[in-house]
């Protein structure tokens, strides 16, 4: 039986492998999680739908699969039959299973030859080093043997595969080959390195290639250069940084790569414009309490409040919920609201969305909340949770400062920035000092589509509604 990777959403081309729970000989059971794919969006969990042994492994961490690609095959001995599809799981992911005789080899090896290799790394910045047992190897000196991932890796290193050895069958190189000729020409004192990292093309998770190239302090070398390719072409001279002590280069992993791109792009494409302000909370604050010692329910999170207030201002101002259509002047308004939540994780900032949030209870709401940020933190989200949103919030209160300017999740047209709650001091008629607590927040909006007495009307009356929420909602 073969195990391929599925279909895991629209708009889903290929993912990255970044875990491998399981080995050749293993047993397995139904659901048991096989692999972790990384999409530029989410991680998503790939569990097995049949019981079995594992007679063969087809990926490792680090490769790029797209759907249909083979993962691995298992052992069956009760059943000859075809599974095509399978009961859905917890992750929403059905499994392709096919007993059919394909090659394995021909499912991911490119063989590519050296005249297309040179046009693809050009002339190459590593010789490479002395390896009698490599060079016992017969390889046909017209082909380099590679898959897409390996190739991919090799480019973001500037390695020129035409002169890496292949250590595995049939000489096929491999990550380990591409590192160990990297690694090996670091150690020569004279050589000059120059490698290029394109943000466009980054499709690996390299802090482990970070870890092994950098286990020891990064010495001075004549004229190395690292150049990062960007719409600035900024070229930084190693040995400059190098003046005052060691570095280390950290680089991005795909969701922060994804996540930089697109920052830049919304900020590039969409005129933003941030209207600041703030309210009094304490009416809020008491709510919270008072629900927290009446119910055994979930904690309740402030944050459930000002999305309630957020929802009711939204379905009063439409313009809110819209996404621009510039090609054909067209503003298409939205008549739901899946409300996205920024959620700050291990892997840098991810936006799931609870869908249909205006016809949710508050109780549903904060349960809402509560579990697609538990779930976005241990990289179980799914491809339609982190799809079609409609307007964002980003919450920076529980870490502080007291406001920001919050980047617009494109195609959305406004987001909601929230700060830090603090105490400010008034007068009361007696001249009696007292204190309140005021939340600051921020709204940065498309003023292609939303002009600032619009904003200023929005945040007036997201600052109402908040007043006069009550425990029925």
């Amino acid at each position: 039986m073969k195990i391929k990777l599925p279909e895991l959403g629209e708009g889903i081309e290929s993912v990255e492998v970044t875990d491998v729970f399981v080995s050749v000989d293993n047993l397995v059971k139904k659901d048991d999680i096989i692999i972790v794919v990384e999409s530029d969006k989410a991680s998503m969990e790939i569990p097995t739908k049949l019981d079995g042994k594992i007679l063969s492994i087809n990926v490792k961490k680090g490769d790029e699969i797209k759907p249909g690609d083979l993962i691995l095959e298992l052992s069956d001995s009760t059943s000859s039959q075809t599974v095509t599809k399978s009961e859905p799981s917890s992750t929403n992911i059905d499994l392709n299973v096919s007993n059919s005789n394909d090659n394995i080899n021909n499912d991911d090896t490119e063989y590519i030859s050296l005249e297309e290799s040179k046009s693809i790394y050009g002339d190459g910045n590593f010789e490479p080093t002395h390896d009698s047992s490599a060079e016992q190897q017969q390889i046909d000196p017209g082909l380099v043997v590679a898959t897409p991932s390996v190739k991919k890796f090799a480019r973001e290193l500037g390695c020129d595969l035409s002169k890496v050895h292949g250590s595995a069958k049939n000489g096929r190189i491999t990550r380990e080959d591409i590192l160990n000729f990297v690694k090996g020409n670091q150690n020569k004192p004279s050589e000059k390195a120059e490698k290029t990292f394109d943000d466009n093309e980054s499709q690996h998770d390299k802090d482990n290639l970070v870890s092994e190239l950098n286990q020891t302090n990064i010495k001075p070398k004549s004229n190395t250069q690292v150049e990062l390719k960007s719409s600035s072409n900024i070229q930084i001279d190693d040995n400059k940084l190098l003046k005052y002590g060691s570095i280390e280069k950290v680089l991005f992993n795909k969701i922060r790569t994804l996540t930089a791109e697109r920052m830049v792009d919304s900020w590039n494409t969409i005129p933003h414009v941030t209207h600041f302000d703030e309210i009094e909370i304490d009416h809020i604050l008491n709510l919270k309490k008072d629900i927290e010692l009446a119910t055994e329910s979930k904690k309740v999170s402030i944050l459930t409040f000002i999305s309630r207030a957020l929802i009711d201002s939204i379905s009063k101002m439409e313009k809110f919920n819209s996404i621009p259509d510039m090609e054909n002047n067209v503003l298409i308004v939205k008549k739901y609201i899946n409300l996205g939540i920024a959620v700050d994780t291990s892997n840098g900032l991810v936006v799931p969305n609870i869908k249909n949030a205006e016809k949710l209870s508050i109780k549903e709401l904060n349960d809402s909340i509560i579990d697609i940020s538990h779930k976005a933190r241990n990289r179980n989200l799914t491809p339609s949770d982190i799809t079609e949103g409609s307007f964002t919030i980003s919450s920076l209160g529980g870490i502080g400062g007291r406001y920001f300017t919050p980047i617009i999740n494109k195609p959305e047209v406004a987001i909601m920035g929230l700060s830090r709650t603090f105490k400010k001091v008034y007068l009361d008629n007696s001249r009696i000092p007292y204190e309140v607590n005021i939340l600051p927040f921020s709204l940065s909006y498309d003023h292609r589509v939303i002009d600032g007495a619009e904003a200023a009307k929005f945040c007036n009356l997201f600052k109402k509604n908040l007043k006069n929420l009550s425990i029925n909602g």
